[in-house]
């Protein structure tokens, strides 16, 4: 690199001869053969006084982009000598990238599918230069950016993932000047619930549930039933099903270190079985007086929904006054006019079976006070 006229510095009308001295940050410079050189011109009108112009020519380096460079003059006054220091400047220093640094500047932390990405090239050159963009795996695409040095992938997605480069335009085939970083597009497939959709269990039986939802961090799941936590993790074990087990279970797939990552799936668990009558008591035995009315009460649980029916002594009349059900229960009662002892048989039946209850009513003869 040949020297580069940095500056001139020039006075006018002295007396003595001034001198002129150079700094670069408040260092003097000297005269050095290939570095640096000073130019004096002198010149003395009629009336003797001097003018001097001195003029620096400098090898400028790379490390010189942000040096301050002033001239200073001295002149001698009696019994001292005075100085004046000029403005400083600035040398404009053009040189090649060394260097190249390649950063995610947005979002900030881990990356999901679906949102923009911003990757931002930086190199040491001057003036600064664009930038080409490629892949690792596809060195010979370049990416378009639409910035000289920032290049936006929207939206982004799993494929996107890979090792970036860029390089300066001015490169001119030195792949060793690039910027080159790892890009993680994380991602949370949909849940996939095992059984399907819904399953139907006999009462007693056993079910083991999954769950499953790939991701590319680690993922934590939970299951609910009618609002409340039933398990963890992606395994949900269901024992000794009763009608209280049917219903919709919801595993919800959560991912700690990404939170809006998230997804859910369920199943709709159906338990069937034959009648289960509600009591303890299978024969029930009453007393009533004669002449009374008794009420008899028979609810039985099942899937398919059990159908009740009455069976009494062919000489005894009754009236259902209470008949209601739901998907899996039946409630009937019946009332009695008791004129003598009886039996009457609830008898609860579904296509997996029948039960029975038996009401032995007996009749007590009432007595009159004279």
């Amino acid at each position: 690199m040949s020297l580069l006229q940095v500056a001139s510095c020039e006075t006018r009308n002295g007396f003595p001869k001034p001198n002129i001295t150079w700094y670069r940050n408040g260092s003097p410079l000297n005269s050095e053969p290939g570095h640096v050189n000073v130019l004096i011109l002198v010149t003395r009108d009629s009336s003797g006084f001097f003018s001097v112009q001195s003029t620096l020519e400098y090898k400028v380096l790379k490390e010189d982009k942000d040096s301050q460079f002033t001239c200073e003059l001295s002149f001698s006054v009696p019994g001292a000598i005075r100085t004046a220091e000029s403005s400083s400047v600035n040398v404009t220093v053009h040189y090649p990238t060394t260097m190249v640094e390649l950063w995610k500047d947005s979002p900030q932390g881990l990356v999901k599918e679906g949102e923009t990405v911003e990757l931002r090239c930086q190199g040491d050159g001057n003036p600064p230069q664009p930038f080409t963009f490629s892949r690792e795996q596809e060195l010979d695409v370049d990416l378009e950016s639409s910035h000289g040095d920032v290049l936006t992938l929207s939206p982004v997605s799993r494929k996107d993932s890979g090792i970036y480069q860029c390089r300066p335009l001015d490169s001119e085939g030195n792949s060793d000047v690039k910027g080159e970083m790892q890009l993680t597009v994380h991602f949370l497939d949909p849940a996939v619930v095992v059984p399907k959709e819904s399953e139907v269990m006999l009462r007693g039986e056993e079910l083991t549930a999954t769950c499953n939802a790939l991701s590319s961090l680690k993922t934590s799941t939970v299951w609910y039933k009618d609002g409340k936590r039933v398990g963890t993790g992606n395994t949900l074990h269901l024992k000794d099903a009763t009608y209280q087990t049917t219903g919709e279970y919801i595993c919800e797939v959560t991912v700690p270190s990404l939170p809006a990552l998230h997804t859910s799936g369920s199943v709709n668990i159906i338990v069937q079985g034959g009648p289960q009558l509600v009591g303890s008591d299978q024969d029930v035995q009453l007393e009533e007086a004669a002449g009374r009315t008794v009420n008899l009460s028979c609810e039985a649980r099942g899937r398919p929904r059990p159908s009740l029916s009455w069976s009494l002594g062919s000489s005894q009349s009754y009236q259902e006054v209470v008949s209601r059900s739901n998907d899996h229960e039946a409630l009937s009662v019946v009332s009695v006019l008791v004129t003598a002892d009886f039996s009457a048989v609830c008898n609860a039946s579904n296509d997996l079976g029948t039960e029975s209850k038996t009401f032995s009513i007996r009749a007590s003869k009432t007595t009159s006070t004279l």
